[in-house]
């Protein structure tokens, strides 16, 4: 069976995001982080979904929702979320992968 797993610096992200949305808009701020879960939820079925990103690390691919990427590798149990980021962010100095 196919998991998802978050690394730490993933979830953070999608809380920096809940939290900063939320500010403004609560209803828009839960529909963004759903949103980003199904879009999560939906890539271990189609693990190969995303744009490869060996520039940034390898293996790694991203996949864009909305003003979001979310950075994510394929392995033998599933799909691990990497970071989840806004897209203007400065990505190619983010560090990526936690060393867990």
């Amino acid at each position: 069976m196919s998991r998802l797993k978050f690394a730490r610096r993933a979830s953070k992200g999608l809380q920096d995001i809940h939290d900063f949305i939320v500010e403004d808009n609560p209803a828009a701020a839960e529909r963004v982080i759903k949103l980003l879960e199904v879009r999560c939820r939906a890539l271990i079925d189609m693990p190969n979904l995303g744009r490869r990103r060996d520039e940034l690390a390898p293996e790694l691919r991203s996949v864009t929702v909305g003003n979001y990427v979310i950075f994510y590798l394929g392995t033998t149990s599933g799909v691990y979320i990497v970071r989840v980021l806004h897209s203007k962010q400065d990505i190619e100095n983010q560090p990526l992968i936690d060393k867990e």
